[in-house]
């Protein structure tokens, strides 16, 4: 995009020649048009501008919190309900 700006090929031009070098819809006309904005303000450097979801703000161990004070309960639950394979077999079989 940056030789095509350079050169002075406008939107549209560069958009359908870089689609017609790397395949259709790789690139559309709002992007080169962000990126020779850029050009335009001078920021020629080629990086990505990090986009995407703000942080969140949750704290894990506020959510870990309840899992701990139920670790004790639920690991009781599965011992009194578990019985080890082996224990399982000879109760059935013993009969």
């Amino acid at each position: 995009m940056l030789y095509e700006f350079k050169l002075g090929t406008n939107v549209a031009k560069t958009t359908q020649k870089i689609n017609e070098a790397f395949g259709e819809d790789v690139v559309s006309n709002s992007t080169v048009k962000r990126w020779f904005q850029k050009f335009i303000a001078g920021i020629e450097d080629l990086d990505n501008d990090e986009r995407g979801r703000p942080p969140l703000g949750i704290d894990d161990d506020e959510l870990k919190k309840p899992l701990k004070r139920n670790q004790m309960y639920l690991s009781g639950i599965l011992q009194t309900s578990w019985i080890p394979p082996v224990q399982q077999f000879i109760a059935t079989y013993r009969r």
